[in-house]
């Protein structure tokens, strides 16, 4: 869910997909700007900072589940 909202946003303000050539080539080639879409380019484009976006998520994520569980462990 939280990666369908962050890639919505980006669409909506992305100048790379709501430019009017893009969004002319991709009706004339028949592209759906869908997450997958999105992902795959921004892969092309720029993998490392994707990535390193991805891992910090991921890490900030996992350090609040970790610390959520250790605290509902020693209140009890």
């Amino acid at each position: 869910m939280l990666m369908g909202c962050s890639v919505a946003v980006l669409l909506l303000h992305s100048r790379l997909f709501s430019d009017a050539s893009s969004r002319s080539i991709g009706a004339l080639n028949r592209i759906d700007f869908n997450t997958r879409f999105v992902f795959k380019t921004l892969m092309t484009i720029c993998p490392g900072t994707v990535l390193l976006v991805i891992m910090l998520t991921l890490w900030i994520i996992a350090s609040w589940i970790l610390r959520a569980c250790e605290r509902s462990a020693f209140s009890q």
